[in-house]
């Protein structure tokens, strides 16, 4: 299972690297990039990342390596620590898109105003 984990954190990561490198390719040749590709270079990035930090937290506690399976107490404090490091490293990720909390808070505002339309018109 280790090694497969591996593997898939090493191979995210390459398809992260190859899509930063066609943004900043196509972006020093005409000025403008392919902001698609860098964003989902960056999301594919940050995941193998917290792919590769559950990986290391599971060699840590010595899962395949001195005992086959984890106890429960140990599988709680394994994934609220790595589900805690996933998330803020979502957020900071959602941050960065540009323009932050702000951004964010204009998104949820203009779902909450399609949502109580949609809720006025059915009633």
């Amino acid at each position: 299972m280790l090694p497969l984990l591996l593997t898939i954190c090493l191979c995210m990561e390459f398809v992260g690297v190859i899509f930063n490198f066609i943004h900043v390719f196509k972006f020093a040749f005409d000025g403008s990039g392919v902001e698609l590709l860098k964003v989902t270079g960056n999301f594919i990035d940050n995941v193998a990342q917290c792919l590769f930090m559950l990986l290391l937290l599971l060699i840590v506690k010595g899962w395949t390596i001195t005992r086959m399976s984890l106890t429960m107490k140990a599988k709680i404090i394994l994934f609220t620590i790595w589900g805690t490091y996933t998330v803020s490293i979502m957020a900071l990720f959602v941050w960065n898109l540009g323009n932050g909390c702000i951004r964010l808070i204009g998104l949820m505002m203009s779902f909450d105003t399609v949502y109580l339309t949609c809720i006025c018109k059915n009633v």
